[in-house]
């Protein structure tokens, strides 16, 4: 059972189309959510980080300003979830989990720099980065230049 879910083929994100119209911001914002959260544990969440990463790649002009803006206000989304995070926090730490210090870490670190160093880490990470300076606004191009996530 392990080995299968190991070598199984990864979880694609949710289909997107190149726009990212509509309601699927939103749907964009839980997946990272989710990578935030660690669901799934650490090889879940670096496929997930690959196939955002290479979704980035698919879409049109206006879908990577999308993108942009939904990692730009990662901060936010993260705050509506907070006392869930606090609640797992809690269950980990009284039954023992390995998790608790990392939960206890991500605690410290801002939601949007902790994806953006994620990211960074992902195959296509310098050039996600990069394009995500140039489609996002001024407040995300300094978080990248300050986790080292300028290139060339």
């Amino acid at each position: 059972m392990f080995l299968k879910r190991l070598f199984s083929p990864r979880r694609p994100p949710a289909a997107f189309t190149a726009d990212l119209g509509g309601e699927e911001a939103a749907r964009l914002e839980a997946e990272f959510l989710r990578c935030l959260d660690r669901d799934g544990g650490a090889l879940a969440t670096s496929r997930l980080l690959e196939a955002l990463a290479e979704l980035f790649d698919r879409l049109s002009p206006d879908g990577r300003r999308v993108f942009a803006h939904v990692v730009a206000t990662i901060d936010r989304a993260a705050k509506k979830t907070a006392g869930d995070r606090y609640t797992r926090i809690e269950e980990s730490e009284y039954f023992g989990r390995a998790s608790t210090k990392l939960a206890i870490l991500d605690a410290f670190e801002p939601p949007r720099m902790r994806l953006l160093r994620m990211l960074r880490e992902t195959d296509r990470g310098p050039a996600l980065l990069a394009a995500l300076r140039e489609a996002g606004e001024s407040d995300l191009a300094a978080d990248i230049e300050s986790i080292g996530g300028e290139t060339g």
